[in-house]
């Protein structure tokens, strides 16, 4: 009987240390993303979102669309860019190729709905 409680203490005392060692190791750190500020992929959405804000700016200026349509477009484009900057930050400086995918799919969508916009007359100004 004493035998065996010996040996638990050993064992316990055994286990204890090297739980202790293997907590007292820090973990290798992985590798961080180095951030970059040109990253191609990112540039091709930030670069195309300029262009369509400009070209939404343009739009109202000719009376195309109504002041209520470039603002909902301009917070459109301006959610793209915003997620843009988080994808970028959250992966460690850049957009994956799927995250550039679902933009420009948000941006399709944006295009879309200028062209329709700007085909329709504008309502007249209320007095």
């Amino acid at each position: 009987m004493k035998n065996r409680i010996g040996v638990l203490l050993t064992v316990a005392c055994v286990c204890a240390a090297g739980a202790a060692a293997f907590a007292a190791t820090p973990a290798p750190e992985t590798p961080k993303k180095e951030w970059r500020e040109h990253h191609p992929l990112q540039d091709q959405v930030l670069q195309r979102n300029k262009r369509e804000r400009a070209r939404i700016r343009k739009l109202y200026k000719q009376g195309k669309i109504t002041k209520a349509q470039r603002n909902e477009m301009l917070a459109q484009t301006k959610d793209v860019a915003q997620e843009d900057r988080a994808d970028a930050k959250a992966t460690g400086g850049g957009i994956t190729k799927g995250e550039q995918k679902v933009m420009n799919h948000q941006q399709d969508a944006i295009g879309r709905e200028m062209k329709t916009d700007a085909a329709a007359p504008a309502p007249a100004p209320a007095p």
